[in-house]
């Protein structure tokens, strides 16, 4: 569509395209450009370039108008143009690759001012810290000067860096056991967690640099995006720190989508707070916790494994159902601890007295909301009626049936691990 009013409008986007989106993308390339390269090469291209492009796209279309017919030379400046437009695409497609190699370098040639103290968000910190951690394993081991100085050594803090980076195993537990973790090292050595060969090292070195890290932790174990073994292994850790903050964390953990979180997280807030008498949690936090676990199916119950083993319930064995070890567990953070175990633990025996005496138990101490939903779960045909001893007696005859509940455990395993004739 030739004519003024088509070029008008043609020239006219092309200045707004040119002082809008060009612009504000083309000055992001800069910023992986050191400050004195980019004074020195800003102007040239800014200037120079754009007029050499200028003179080479006029030159073009005057070589159009002599070389080519009058009739023609429309169409061929509008064919030159179209593929010199390709040869652009092709040119920008290039960028992006070079644009990260030179923020790649921009790293490794800065990573020494880099001041990790500075960084109070978590997502940065770990970002910044693998960062730092890749562009120390990739240095050469020995690079060159102009003087042909010798290297300087690498600091303690990032050779740990390094070696926790390396993935050698035999390095990263060298590393893990070289004293206390920062809060730089603690961001490596979490994701650690994950890996099978690693992550008893990598739970011991996080346990004995002490609660200072225990923000972090969370953090880790509230972030959905997480690796899921990473998550579902901080709460070992954690069990050992307690704090408020610990629990916080624990109480908004137990509202996970995945079970193992849920009960991991119960076992370690019932370890913080049998550390610290002067932390606990309170009816309102807990009961609609328990109420949503019970809300779950028994098929759902009964599909619930626990990756890392079981070995939180070994006395009871395989019989012990997952779902319903939770719920007593957390249970067990607003009522009597022992009673409720010993509760538990008579439910899985075979003697109808020892499950009876659990049975009137729990029907005196639970709440009638949480009684009621829970029952069914216990497979017992009686109501879940009050009962007419009261609850010092049944807890007194609880007691004292400790032993019997401990024996009848153990033959009831015996005879699962004795093989059938």
């Amino acid at each position: 569509m030739p004519g003024f009013p088509s070029a008008s409008i043609a020239r006219g986007a092309e200045l707004v395209a040119h002082s809008t989106l060009f612009r504000s993308a083309y000055e992001l390339f800069y910023t992986s450009v050191p400050p004195a390269e980019k004074r020195a090469v800003k102007p040239f291209i800014d200037v120079g370039v754009e007029r050499l492009g200028d003179m080479a796209g006029a030159a073009l279309s005057k070589g159009c108008l002599r070389l080519i017919s009058p009739g023609a030379a429309q169409p061929a400046i509008l064919a030159t143009a179209a593929g010199v437009g390709l040869l652009g695409i092709w040119v920008a497609r290039r960028l992006d690759r070079g644009y990260v190699l030179a923020l790649e370098r921009s790293l490794r040639d800065r990573a020494v001012e880099l001041n990790l103290e500075d960084v109070h968000d978590h997502t940065t910190r770990t970002i910044l810290t693998r960062s730092l951690a890749g562009a120390l394993v990739s240095l050469p081991a020995s690079t060159p000067t102009r003087n042909a100085e010798p290297p300087t050594p690498l600091d303690p803090v990032r050779r740990r860096l390094s070696d926790l980076g390396s993935g050698d195993p035999a390095r990263v537990r060298e590393a893990l056991e070289d004293g206390p973790l920062d809060a730089a090292l603690t961001a490596q050595v979490i994701p650690l967690l994950a890996w099978d060969a690693v992550a008893e090292d990598a739970q011991r070195a996080l346990r004995r640099t002490g609660a200072v890290i225990v923000g972090q932790l969370m953090d880790a174990m509230l972030d959905t995006r997480q690796d899921f073994t990473v998550r579902r292994r901080i709460p070992k850790v954690v069990a050992v720190f307690p704090s408020a903050r610990a629990v916080e964390a624990l109480l908004v953990a137990l509202n996970d989508r995945r079970f193992e979180i849920r009960y991991r997280c119960g076992k370690a807030l019932a370890a913080l707070l049998a550390q610290d008498a002067g932390l606990s949690v309170t009816n309102e936090q807990i009961l609609p916790i328990v109420l949503r676990e019970l809300e779950l199916s028994k098929r759902l119950w009964r599909s619930q494994r626990l990756l890392d083993g079981c070995e939180e319930d070994e006395l009871v064995g395989d019989r012990a159902d997952h779902g319903l070890a939770h719920v007593f567990t957390l249970l067990s953070l607003i009522l009597p601890k022992e009673p409720l175990r010993l509760s538990f633990e008579a439910l899985h025996t075979d003697n109808e007295m020892l499950r009876g005496t659990a049975l009137e138990y729990l029907e005196s101490v639970l709440p009638a909301q949480i009684r009621d939903q829970l029952w069914p779960f216990l497979e017992d045909k009686r109501s879940a009626a009050p009962s007419q001893r009261s609850r010092e007696v049944i807890l007194a005859e609880l007691l004292l049936s400790h032993e019997s509940i401990r024996v009848r455990l153990q033959e009831l395993r015996s005879r699962r691990e004795t093989p059938s004739a």
